[in-house]
């Protein structure tokens, strides 16, 4: 039987760019499109970045059919620092929670993701996954 344990994931990032650099990377949907999924998926990313604004990833590449989509809301940002917003699979109504701080280090940006609101581990290790392998291609185009 799974848990029903609410579960959170945190996740640290240092990148040699400064935060504005990150942060326009995480909202600009051009941007994403370099970063977010892979090529092949072949996404759409939509971004209203105000107080109360939504997002939608949603992909149209996939073999058989099997698209997926996330959308959610801004809950707060400020610019070049935070964002908090939903996270909501489609066409699945539950909602999970997404904190990101860009801090500015000696470096460049210290980014810290919390991910929070997970029914199960297995949920969570399945997002941890999926946010590693963004993160993973998010220095090509920051060129750091």
């Amino acid at each position: 039987m799974p848990s029903t344990e609410t579960t959170s994931l945190s996740i640290r990032r240092e990148f040699a760019v400064p935060p504005a650099r990150v942060f326009a990377a995480w909202t600009d949907p051009r941007q994403l499109a370099s970063w977010w999924w892979p090529d092949r998926m072949a996404t759409t990313y939509e971004v209203d970045l105000c107080d109360g604004g939504h997002y939608r990833f949603a992909t149209t590449g996939m073999p058989e059919g099997q698209n997926i989509a996330v959308h959610g809301e801004f809950v707060a940002f400020d610019a070049d620092e935070l964002l908090i917003y939903t996270w909501g699979w489609e066409p699945d109504p539950a909602d999970t929670l997404v904190t990101v701080r860009f801090t500015p280090t000696d470096v460049g940006t210290l980014v810290e993701l919390t991910h929070e609101g997970f029914a199960t581990n297995e949920d969570r290790d399945n997002h941890a996954h999926g946010w590693n392998d963004c993160l993973d291609r998010l220095p090509e185009l920051l060129g750091s």
